[in-house]
């Protein structure tokens, strides 16, 4: 008997497939967080009855072990500060994901426009910190982080210029360590 079951938290409903679905559950939450619609889909392909499933996330929902606007936070938090990611991008890991719609729109809407351009600023940083090596031609580097950032975020107006200077800034930084360090 799991450590819910104990508490009494499933007593309400005793019957078989019930039960069924919600170990079920409890075990792809085990593994990693899940929507509501994506563990509703899997009960389903399982062989689950439609409102077995429903009852089962329901009941799970108002124990607070299903919470689809805290996903909803996790996965944009993820897309921003680990993948570096736009508004598109983020949106597509929240449909990735089966996160409704309504919730889509409230997360995204907890995005400031500062974090998205700390975030490509971040990627840019790193991708050229990468790239430009002393004995690599400075004009392919940019050129390549260029074709990397257009691939990832699309057109931005002023990232020719943008990539110009933060280049100059980490070549010159890169310079600046160089002279320190040595004897």
């Amino acid at each position: 008997m799991s450590e819910l079951d104990s508490k009494g938290l499933f007593d309400e409903l005793g019957d078989e497939s019930f039960e069924k679905a919600k170990n079920s559950i409890l075990r792809m939450l085990s593994f990693a967080n899940r929507s509501s619609v994506y563990l509703y889909d899997k009960l389903i392909q399982k062989g689950f009855d439609a409102d077995v499933a429903t009852r089962a996330i329901d009941r799970l929902c108002e124990v607070k072990l299903i919470d689809d606007a805290n996903f909803a936070g996790e996965i944009v938090n993820n897309a921003l500060i680990f993948k570096k990611q736009n508004r598109a991008g983020i949106r597509r890991e929240l449909i990735k994901h089966k996160i409704p719609q309504d919730l889509q729109e409230s997360a995204l809407d907890l995005v400031t426009d500062e974090e998205i351009e700390d975030a490509i600023s971040e990627f840019i940083q790193q991708k050229l910190r990468s790239k430009l090596k002393p004995n690599v031609d400075h004009e392919k580097a940019i050129k390549k982080v260029y074709g990397q950032v257009m691939r990832k975020y699309g057109y931005i107006s002023d990232l020719h210029a943008r990539l110009e200077r933060m280049a100059s800034d980490v070549l010159n930084s890169a310079h600046t360590s160089t002279l320190n360090s040595a004897p």
